[in-house]
C-alpha cells in the first residue's frame, strides 16, 4: 500500500495514522500487511530459493495482498 511503502505525502500519512489510531480494524489489517510485507521482503533479500519465492507471492497472491512492483520481479536464475 502507498502507505505501508512511505509514499504518501506528510499529510496524507498524518491522517491515515490518525484514522488507524481510532479504527482498530484497519489497524489490525494494517499491522497484518507491514507483517507479510516484512517477511516476503526479508525472504527476497537473503536470497530465498526460486521456488520459496514464487510460492510466497502466489501466497500473498491468493489472500489479496498488493505486492509492489519491485517485489514483484523475480529474477531468472543464470543459465
Amino acid at each position: 500500500s502507498p502507505y505501508l511503502d512511505s509514499e504518501l505525502d506528510t499529510a496524507s500519512t498524518l491522517a491515515v495514522r490518525q484514522h488507524l489510531a481510532g479504527c482498530p480494524d484497519c489497524a489490525e489489517a494494517s499491522r497484518a500487511a507491514a507483517g507479510w510485507q516484512r517477511r516476503l521482503e526479508a525472504a527476497l533479500s537473503h536470497g530465498a530459493s526460486m521456488t520459496a519465492n514464487l510460492a510466497l507471492l502466489r501466497l500473498f497472491e491468493e489472500m489479496g495482498v498488493e505486492i509492489p512492483y519491485p517485489q514483484r520481479v523475480v529474477r531468472q536464475l543464470p543459465a
